[in-house]
């Protein structure tokens, strides 16, 4: 008699217990396998994504340009006319000009005339010498502003800057710069030099512009 109730009690009390245990285990095992499908899904999405991404940024690569190689204002070496053609290293570069001028041809039109240091007018020649059938570029701020052909050795170091009609510069403009740029360069020389000039600074710079750098630097180099 008292078994009775007690085989029952705990066979009321497994099956209210297993059926709760069993629901849980089926919500359980339903998560599990629902979390495992998003799983998976994410997974696939992941590769997916990470298979676009990598041909996007392949795209993206394989379509930029190079990075367009800096070169200082001066004068280069060309196989044409063609701004991949031109050499990296220049001939001269505004350091070694000795004067520039803004003048104008026979045309009327704008031309910047110049003349190499004698310091660079020898490496200037023989330059010029194994550019003859090829040509000469002028660059300025990575632009080709003029590029003539070579027909004979130049020796007097003299130069030319001009623009084609169909392809105007601002020759004024860039003459203004580059003098400024050579004024710059000699100024870095005689720091601290001209602070006590009883000049203004528009005749120091006309007199700094036609100085020559190499000249400047053999001075100041012997003041050290």
């Amino acid at each position: 008699m008292v078994q009775g109730p007690k085989s029952a009690s705990i066979h009321v009390r497994f099956s209210a217990i297993f059926p709760f245990k069993t629901a849980v285990f089926v919500v359980r095992l339903k998560y599990s396998v629902y979390f495992c499908c998003i799983a998976l899904n994410s997974q696939t999405v992941m590769k997916q994504l990470f298979f676009l991404i990598s041909c996007f940024v392949f795209l993206l690569l394989s379509c930029t340009p190079n990075p367009t190689v800096h070169r200082e204002n001066g004068w280069y070496l060309a196989t044409s006319e063609d701004m991949d053609s031109i050499a990296l290293e220049p001939i001269v570069t505004v350091r070694d000009f000795n004067k520039l001028r803004l003048d104008s041809d026979a045309c009327g039109r704008y031309v910047i005339t110049g003349r190499i240091s004698p310091h660079k007018q020898a490496e200037w020649a023989d330059q010029t010498e194994k550019a003859i059938g090829r040509w000469l570029a002028f660059v300025f701020n990575d632009t080709v502003i003029c590029c003539p052909k070579v027909h004979a050795r130049i020796e007097s170091g003299s130069f030319q800057v001009s623009s084609s009609p169909d392809r105007p510069m601002d020759l004024p403009s860039i003459y203004r710069r580059l003098r400024q740029e050579k004024i710059a360069i000699i100024e870095e020389q005689f720091k601290g030099w001209t602070k006590d000039s009883t000049f203004t600074q528009e005749q120091q710079d006309s007199i700094i512009a036609d100085l020559d750098y190499w000249d400047a630097q053999a001075i100041t180099h012997g003041f050290e």
